[in-house]
Formats: C-alpha cells, sequence, structure tokens
C-alpha cells in the first residue's frame, strides 16, 4: 500500500505535466501561422524591440498575440506596412493621437494628411523667414533710438543748470546723467524691450495722467515745494516699476530735468531693479505738486 506522501509527489509531478504540455500546445499553436517574434519583426522593420514596446504601451502598434506564459510578443507580417506609416508620419511631425486616426485611413488620405501638414510646415517656415528679414532693421532701429536718447541727454545737460533746483555740483550732475544714459542702454538689452521718447516739457492734451490710471498706485507725494531737492530728498527706496510725475508752477522745457530726477533715482535705488518714468507738466492750479506712483497693472507703457 502507497503512503500518503507518495501519492502527493505523483499528483506533483502530474500537475508538472499537465502545465508542460499545455504549454508546448500553446507554443506550437502560436507558430502554427505567420506570426513573428520580436526580435524578429524588429529586423523586419529595421528598428529595436525598445521601439516595439513603446508603440505597445501607447496603443499605438500592439502585437496580435502575447504568450500567457512568457510574455513574449509576437506580430503579424503585415503590421509591418503600419510600420511604415507610423514611422514616416513621426518624421512629418503628426503627433501620436493623430497617428492612431491615420492608421485604419487609406493612402488617399495620408496623402491628403501629409499635403495638409506641409502646407502647415511651410507657413511656419515663411514666418520664421520674416522674422528673420525683420530682425536686423528692428536691432538698427532700437540701436537708432537709444543713440538718439543718449545724445539728447548730453545735449540738454550741457544747457541746464541744476544747482538751483537740485543743489548739486558739476561733478554729481556729470555723475548722474552717466547714470541715465547707462540705465538706456542697459533696458534696451532686455529681450522684448519698447522704448517711448519724448521731450519734456511737450504736455499733449490727449495724454493721460498717472493719477487717473488704476494701474497706478500712490507711493509717496509733496506738494507747494520751493525746489525740486526739496520734493524729492525724502522719496523712499524703491524697487520695481515706477513713475515720477510732475505738475509745476516751472514748466520745465529742458529734459536735463527729468534726467537729473531719473540719475537722482537710480543712485539712491543703486542695485535694484527699477523701471522708470518721468512726467514734467505744467500745474494748472498754480501749485507745485509731485506724486510717486508704482506701476501695478499687467503691461508697462512708460514713457520719459
Amino acid at each position: 500500500m502507497k503512503r500518503k506522501s507518495d501519492l502527493l509527489d505523483v499528483n506533483k509531478i502530474c500537475k508538472k505535466a499537465i502545465d508542460l504540455t499545455v504549454y508546448c500546445n500553446d507554443r506550437i499553436q502560436l507558430q502554427g501561422g505567420n506570426d513573428m517574434t520580436i526580435k524578429d519583426f524588429s529586423k523586419l522593420c529595421n528598428c529595436s524591440a525598445q521601439t516595439l514596446r513603446y508603440y505597445d504601451s501607447i496603443d499605438l502598434l500592439k502585437p496580435v498575440k502575447v504568450d500567457r506564459f512568457t510574455g513574449y510578443r509576437y506580430y503579424d507580417e503585415e503590421q509591418a506596412l503600419d510600420f511604415v506609416k507610423i514611422k514616416n508620419l513621426q518624421e512629418a511631425s503628426f503627433s501620436i493621437e493623430e497617428i492612431k486616426k491615420l492608421l485604419g485611413a487609406d493612402n488617399e488620405d495620408i496623402a491628403e494628411a501629409l499635403a495638409q501638414k506641409v502646407a502647415e510646415e511651410e507657413k511656419k517656415l515663411n514666418k520664421i523667414k520674416r522674422i528673420q528679414r525683420s530682425y536686423q532693421k528692428e536691432f538698427m532701429e532700437m540701436r537708432d533710438t537709444i543713440n538718439k536718447i543718449k545724445e539728447t541727454i548730453i545735449t540738454s545737460a550741457e544747457e541746464y543748470n541744476p544747482e538751483t533746483e537740485f543743489g548739486i555740483s558739476k561733478e554729481q550732475y556729470d555723475t548722474m546723467i552717466a547714470s541715465a544714459c547707462e540705465y538706456f542702454e542697459r533696458i534696451a538689452n532686455q529681450p522684448g524691450t519698447k522704448i517711448v521718447y519724448s521731450e519734456l516739457g511737450v504736455q499733449e492734451e490727449e495724454c493721460e495722467s498717472p493719477l487717473d490710471n488704476k494701474d497706478y498706485q500712490l507711493v509717496y507725494e509733496k506738494h507747494d515745494f520751493a525746489n525740486a531737492k526739496d520734493a524729492i530728498s525724502e522719496m523712499p527706496e524703491i524697487e520695481g516699476s515706477y513713475i515720477l510725475h510732475f505738475e509745476t508752477t516751472r514748466y520745465f522745457d529742458n529734459s536735463a530735468f527729468g534726467n537729473v530726477i531719473l540719475g537722482y533715482t537710480l543712485e539712491k535705488n543703486k542695485g535694484k531693479n527699477l523701471t522708470l518714468g518721468c512726467n514734467s507738466w505744467e500745474s494748472e492750479d498754480g501749485r507745485d505738486h509731485f506724486w510717486l506712483l508704482k506701476y501695478t497693472g499687467s503691461s508697462l507703457n512708460v514713457s520719459k
């Protein structure tokens, strides 16, 4: 009589034999048609097995069968045609989702899609060419603008005596003017910078006062001062985008006044990141006024 332990061993052997038989039959069935292993299919398509695994993971090109025991992928020879479509559409800059839609399309539809892609790429190329043509022109125009600003600053500086208004020496004055010139040079080199420069003292009727603009927030103000130095001497340190707005009984028709104001502000806030504008308007109430306003809007258009 067989022991119980012997019966258990027999069961184990039988189970292994049954599993092996199923496995072998499965392999025979898989290899009986035109199915190719991933290795053979990758050679046919001249690509790596890793590429095919990636296509499978994103549901772009899935194997026709997967061995349930080994996990091996098997492909049909006809799928090589789909691979050709995928490869060419990818090289033509089609997205994965676009390629999925085109896999089931006929050659006529694919040719139409390619023609449309060609038109889109030509449009992009023409845009780049236009930018290429305009770049040098815009660069030179910006350089000319900077040079004109610096010439205006230097010329007006020679005609202006800041001692009364600001109580500064010739050496201090020269330093401020140099700072103003350096400021324009620096901001001109920042990407996307556009400089709008107008002679101080020219106040157009339609020009909006920053005091009426909700994008500006009042930071400091001074009224009924004797000289400009009294207006700005207690001005706080600043960083960011600001406009210095004057309305005075002494209508300043020389841009040097604004340049000194900018130079003084830059020196006082040396090392800070600043975008500055300066207005000098004629007072309508016979009094002298100064407002320092911070720009809080989304797009800056400060003119000096």
